[in-house]
């Protein structure tokens, strides 16, 4: 996105033009990684990069992609690039031999100190190099830190300078966020054989080969067998001299107790899916502001003014969206987005998130150093007002988060350990026709696939400082508990939008029914069957507030939902009948066998009205399948094409009726550019005149 940004600076741009008009083929590795909010926003980027492309030269480049694990290449690569591909299979890596070794800890609530121990252990009395993969960004802090604590012997948590380690016994942390030099010089590191080991996020689960790796340790079983094999595939590549070692520990979860009951299942965890949605609306209107804006790529490359158009092969939707930028005749609601872009919005929305980032800054001595980036999401869970955040293995308390400028200010401290001390999200669900996907029941079980409103919310913080003492403090700070950290608000929230499955039936409502754990366990087995990455979904439970489409108000309800600013519909397919069925099904196979259910919820929450609830909502599904008839919608009046109506205060004529996700839309003729083009509007947008 930034090489497209400037395209508009004359000195840079030619340069770049230049070199794009003499492009013809394009090479894309590891595409499996193409999924999610990144896959969704690569798509835009790689249909604008064609659209640029094909104007400078007259043709569309030729690409060459490469993965070793991917589910359905075909359809997946023509979603990413928008052309077809024709597929060629061919695996020549070598590799050493490698045994698996599964490991159940003996208490489960101490994964930290049971991770801190093992990967010290290996780092200290045996010749292994190793990689420990954590999917958690401060988890992979908090190891690093441990593990370190334990080579220098020191237990203190007064430390405020650097662990005194040679590089060869130094355990690196690794993750998303860092700045460009430290992700560099600990990547050279590794490819020079310097480090004995690592503890990262997924961010080195491809990419990069290191040299004379033959150890690897999983927190838990990954969500696909594609992370999987990427993970253990680090181990036993060409250099190393030994065979490989993977062992994995079992985090308590549904999916790590259930294959660590049958082993065999950790071969047949399904590939990952090529999770994108382009009709995000959000995601649309930063990409039609980076090529439609008036100076942006579509015109600074010579594109056809006066008929905006284009041969590549862009949802209809985003055509629109881009349209309507041009005519500077966008929603209220992107107004925020535009804002937040300013005049290059390539550089305030990255590709990996559709959030602005927020910095974060050190101040120093009167200098301000550049501790790299969160995403707002990434800023409520590490990096809250009094939060003890770690760069590196060093640890800075937050003194203030600075939402104008979007910076993260931060101080050195002393190694403490907090969490936020956080509320369940609470989901709200937008009740009304145009915001409703989906909507049926089966008898009493009703499934309703909708737009929602979450609210996320911290209370304080819990801090650790040394043995067992662990401090509550809550919000607002005053600098008591917390050396100049104030803050004067009783909580720390963000609200964002997006989509979700919503299940309710009457027996949710009853006394001693536990449906947070049913919200839970549903989710587990949502991601257990369709491998989405944990951070992508998430679960809760609320109420039903006044409504006018007929749901029961102050019914309970379990939502499954996209945590994606502005949603990609990935738990669409919680809603659809043979993937719900199939997750209650398996739910009550699970909570049939008490072995497996019992170690991932405390016995005194999962109690027998809960586990009865959970039968009842199955057995449902002998009903036959139903639409929910919402209320109002059999009286809404809909104008037959070849008709009028007025659409703010102008008669147009109606060129056809269109049932979409959204619901009903009207076609309808605007003026673009002194020619006439077509948009899409809800029918509750126009007023009915006259009938031809």
């Amino acid at each position: 996105m930034f090489l497209l940004g400037k395209l508009n600076d004359t000195k840079i741009g030619n340069t770049i033009k230049d070199f794009l008009s003499k492009t013809k083929l394009i090479i894309l590795d590891e595409v499996h990684t193409y999924t999610g909010v990144f896959g969704s926003n690569s798509s835009y980027l790689y249909r604008r990069l064609n659209h640029t492309i094909y104007v400078l030269n007259g043709k569309i480049p030729q690409y060459i992609a490469a993965s070793a694990t991917i589910n359905d290449p075909e359809l997946h690569l023509k979603n990413i690039v928008g052309v077809d591909f024709c597929i060629v299979t061919n695996d020549t890596s070598p590799k050493k031999s490698t045994d698996i070794i599964l490991i159940e800890p003996n208490k489960f609530d101490e994964t930290l100190s049971n991770m801190n121990k093992l990967v010290g252990y290996f780092a200290q009395n045996t010749e292994y190099k190793g990689i420990t993969f954590l999917d958690s960004r401060k988890m992979v802090e908090q190891v690093a830190v441990g593990v370190n604590r334990q080579l220098t012997k020191d237990d203190s948590d007064e430390i405020l300078k650097d662990f005194e380690l040679g590089d060869e016994k130094k355990i690196y942390p690794y993750r998303s966020g860092y700045e460009t030099q430290d992700s560099e010089e600990i990547q050279k590191k590794l490819m020079n054989g310097e480090v004995k080991s690592i503890v990262s996020t997924s961010a080195l689960e491809m990419g990069i080969d290191i040299k004379e790796l033959d150890l690897c340790i999983l927190l838990g079983i990954p969500y696909s067998s594609t992370s999987f094999y990427q993970r253990i595939g680090r181990v036993g590549r060409v250099g190393c001299e030994n065979d490989g070692l993977i062992i994995i520990v079992n985090d308590n979860t549904v999916r790590s107790n259930t294959i660590f009951k049958d082993p065999k299942r950790l071969f047949e965890i399904p590939m990952a899916e090529g999770a994108l949605y382009l009709e995000n609306e959000n995601l649309q209107f930063i990409h039609a502001l980076c090529f439609a804006e008036q100076n942006g790529e579509y015109d600074s490359v010579g594109s056809d003014k006066n008929a905006f158009s284009t041969i590549i092969d862009f949802p209809e939707s985003f055509l629109i969206i881009c349209k309507d930028v041009r005519n500077h005749n966008t929603k209220r609601e992107y107004d925020d987005i535009r804002d937040k872009g300013g005049s290059y919005p390539q550089y305030s929305y990255p590709l990996r998130d559709l959030e602005p980032q927020f910095k974060v800054i050190s101040t120093f001595q009167n200098r301000d150093i550049p501790l790299g980036n969160l995403s707002r999401s990434q800023v409520q869970r590490e990096a809250y007002p009094g939060a003890i955040y770690y760069y590196n293995t060093n640890s800075y308390r937050v003194y203030k988060v600075d939402h104008k400028t979007n910076i993260v200010y931060v101080r050195k401290d002393k190694k403490y350990f907090t969490k936020p001390m956080q509320l369940p999200p609470a989901v709200f669900p937008q009740l009304r026709e145009e915001k409703i996907f989906s909507a049926v029941k089966y008898g009493n079980l009703k499934v309703i696939e909708c737009e929602l409103q979450v609210h996320e919310k911290s209370m304080g913080l819990l801090e650790k400082r040394g043995g067992a003492n662990q401090l509550k403090i809550s919000y607002p700070l005053d600098g008591a508990y917390i050396e100049r950290v104030n803050y004067n608000k009783a909580e720390f929230s963000r609200d964002y939008r997006t989509t979700g499955t919503l299940i309710s039936h009457p027996i949710l409502n009853e006394p001693n029914v536990k449906s947070d754990i049913i919200a839970q366990l549903i989710y587990e087995i949502f991601l257990l069957n369709i491998p989405f990455e944990k951070q992508d979904v998430s679960y809760s439970k609320n109420k039903f507030k006044d409504n006018t489409l007929g749901f029961e108000t102050g019914s309970r309800f379990i939502a499954v939902y996209d945590q994606s600013y502005g949603s990609l519909r990935l738990t669409r397919r919680l809603s659809e009948h043979s993937e719900l069925k199939k997750v209650f099904d398996r739910a009550c196979e699970l909570l049939s066998d008490t072995c497996t259910i019992f170690s991932f919820v405390d016995n005194d929450e999962l109690n027998s009205e809960t586990i009865d609830a959970v039968f009842q909502m199955r057995d449902n599904f002998s009903f036959d399948l139903e639409d929910i008839n919402i209320k109002g919608q059999n009286n809404t009046c809909v104008i037959k094409p070849n008709s009028f109506g007025l659409y703010n205060d102008h008669e147009v004529k109606i060129i056809a009726v269109i049932s979409t996700e959204r619901g009903l839309k009207y076609k309808i003729p605007i003026p673009i550019n002194n020619g006439t083009g077509n948009k899409l509007v809800s029918i509750n947008d126009v007023e009915i005149t006259y009938q031809k």
